[in-house]
């Protein structure tokens, strides 16, 4: 019991002295940056209706850290990023996959807000401790749209004798509030004893429930028109899949920004 007490008694004095030379125990920062979608969300394959086809976009975090000591803190995450929807891309596989049409696609695009809580462990990588490297764990919701899109194609209709053209359009989904993880790293340099510029690569992900349509989707009647004499549409992908489906939406985000100590 005796060395227990020593034991508390050092580790006490330890954090007491590393909170004595901070002026305070809060930092915030804000940071801008890139958002890459990683895995099925950057896929572009039109067979595959968990291929969201993003492209990079914007990244901004809102960040406040409770120092608990020089290496630990409490972190909370406010993270919001736009991804548009690679839309050549999707007109260019339509036209490939159904020879003799042409194909025009028109989407929003995936405006995702995430909200995290977490740890960070931070440690000095020089003397004056001006620069260091940290590491943090998080967890929290994401909450996103699935966004509109509007399919338009024109063929050569073999029943009507001429050019026809049909359009497809989906509004706006809303998804519900999805649990995320993140895990990231970064790197924070003390310009004054208040204020840090700071720079954080992190890689977050969650599966939102999305009611089910294949990217892919040729929604038209049948026996509205056909294609090479068949009065069917082709349905791309198949559509025995589930009513729902899981849509990954992970991304790398890469920001540099600014920080002070309160």
């Amino acid at each position: 019991m005796k060395k227990l007490l020593i034991i508390l008694f050092i580790v006490y004095n330890g954090v007491t002295a590393v909170n004595a030379q901070t002026n305070s125990k809060w930092s915030v920062g804000i940071s801008f940056g890139v958002a890459s979608p990683i895995g099925k969300f950057g896929d572009k394959n039109i067979f595959d209706s968990t291929a969201a086809f993003a492209n990079a976009g914007p990244a901004i975090n809102i960040d406040a850290n409770y120092n608990l000591n020089k290496y630990v803190a409490f972190s909370l995450l406010l993270a919001g990023q736009q991804n548009s929807v690679d839309t050549k891309g999707m007109v260019s596989q339509f036209q490939k996959a159904i020879a003799g049409a042409f194909f025009n696609v028109s989407s929003g695009d995936w405006n995702i807000g995430k909200i995290m809580g977490g740890v960070r462990l931070s440690f000095p990588l020089d003397d004056k401790q001006k620069l260091n490297v940290s590491v943090r764990v998080m967890v929290g919701v994401l909450k996103t749209s699935f966004p509109k899109i509007t399919i338009t194609e024109v063929y050569y209709s073999d029943s009507l004798g001429n050019i026809a053209a049909s359009q497809f359009s989906k509004d706006k989904v809303p998804l519900d509030w999805t649990f995320a993880w993140l895990a990231g790293a970064g790197l924070k340099y003390a310009i004054t004893k208040r204020s840090f510029i700071q720079a954080t690569c992190d890689y977050s992900a969650s599966s939102p429930k999305v009611p089910y349509y294949p990217v892919g989707l040729r929604a038209f009647v049948p026996g509205v028109y056909g294609i090479s004499g068949n009065p069917f549409p082709v349905v791309l992908p198949n559509n025995n899949l589930p009513r729902n489906y899981k849509q990954p939406v992970n991304s790398l985000n890469v920001c540099l920004g600014i920080g002070f100590n309160l």
